[in-house]
This record gives C-alpha cells, structure tokens and sequence, in this order.
C-alpha cells in the first residue's frame, strides 16, 4: 500500500464528522455544524478538502481578494471555521508506515498557517495534525519543533476518548 493510499486509510478512520451534528448544509459542500458534546453548541463552518478558498471567497470580505496561496496550502484535509470568533482551523491528517518524505511534509505547517494569516487577516489561523503512531518513534526531532511553533498533534481517534478530546481542545480555542 502506498503512502497517499496510507493517507486515504487514516483520514477515513478519523473523521470527526461522526462527533458533528448538522444544523444545515449548502449546495455549494459547506456545512453549518456543531459537535453533539458541545452544551453551547457552538457553530463552526465545517469545509472538506477542495472546498476551502471556495468558500472564503463566498464571504463578503474576500470576494474580491486576489488570494496569493502557496502550494500545500490550498486543499488542507478539513477545515473548520468559527465565523464568530474568526478563527481558521486547519486539521491535516499524515499517515506513515515507513521511512518516506512525509515527515518532512511536517516541518511545513508554521508556513502554511502563515500564508492563512497572510490571505486572510483578521482571522486567527491554527493548524492541527492528527498523526498516526509511527511519527511517535520516527519524528522526534519535526514534533518538537512543531510543539515549539504552537502546531499542536492528536494521535488518531482510535477511541472516542482520544475524539473527545480533539473537539474539547477545538473549543478551547
């Protein structure tokens, strides 16, 4: 199995879709969403893959806007927008089972969360990765780094704590 193959496996077992409940969906793929844990019910645009600059040019703000996006940076795996807060979060799924370039596929999210703020000002960006195990033992060095750039790591949803715990975090922002 190839490591996009990979990729594909680990995105489909940890989509948070299973935690969101629908309050209504566009024509156009967007989703108005809040997680079912969530007692505020807190509303986040929820946007998959190639839908994301689609929607920032359906805000009034950016219609116009010439975005300057850098490569990487204009299909992340999920996307939720809280338009309240103005918050931007990007959660990108990595998968690896062998040695490959993906690690340093990591190093690259304190660029892209810049080329966000740098498009899309007035809205806080954060960048996610949700990792499978292998980076534990094969990453060390990139995971410090992103730890020293505020890029913060979930380690699959393998359970329904660990998926708790992702949206718990996700609300804290």
């Amino acid at each position: 199995m190839n490591s996009t193959q990979n990729g594909y496996q680990h995105e489909n077992e940890n989509k948070i879709c299973e935690a969101m409940q629908l309050i209504k969906k566009s024509k156009e793929g967007f989703e108005e969403i809040y997680f079912k844990v969530d007692e505020n019910k807190t509303k986040f645009i929820y946007v998959p893959k190639s839908y994301f600059l689609k929607y920032m040019r359906t805000l009034n703000e950016f219609k116009n806007n010439h975005f300057e996006i850098a490569h990487g940076v204009k299909q992340p795996d999920e996307v939720l927008i809280n338009l309240l807060t103005r918050q931007i979060i990007v959660i990108e799924f990595k998968s690896q089972k062998t040695k490959g370039s993906v690690c340093e596929k990591l190093q690259t999210a304190p660029f892209k969360r810049e080329n966000l703020r740098t498009n899309f000002k007035g809205y806080e960006v954060h960048y996610i990765y949700v990792l499978s195990n292998w980076f534990l033992e094969n990453a060390r060095v990139e995971l410090k780094y992103l730890e020293s750039q505020d890029i913060k790591v979930f380690w699959g949803f393998s359970n329904k704590r660990k998926l708790n715990s992702f949206i718990s975090y996700i609300l804290s922002l």
